[in-house]
């Protein structure tokens, strides 16, 4: 917002256990119905992983349609209205 960024065309997130985190506050912000394309990396290894995978991928859904899932490699997420 300090940079007057409206809107970001393709996001991709690889950052070894942090994309829960990164997905919670896109979420908490009104940030994700702004992103057009999100390519992510979940991982598996991260300390309760699959719940919140399955928490992330329930507030994708709410904006974005899953184009591409590869369960721990990656998914590809498009925005509905794009």
């Amino acid at each position: 917002d300090e940079l007057g960024i409206t809107h970001v065309d393709v996001m991709k997130v690889n950052i070894e256990g942090g994309e829960y985190d990164l997905i919670d506050r896109l979420a908490e912000a009104g940030w994700l119905e702004r992103i057009t394309h999100l390519q992510i990396q979940f991982h598996e290894w991260h300390p309760g992983a699959y719940g919140r995978r399955r928490r992330n991928r329930r507030a994708l859904a709410q904006t974005h349609e899953e184009v591409l899932c590869w369960p721990w490699v990656w998914e590809r997420w498009s925005k509905r209205d794009a």
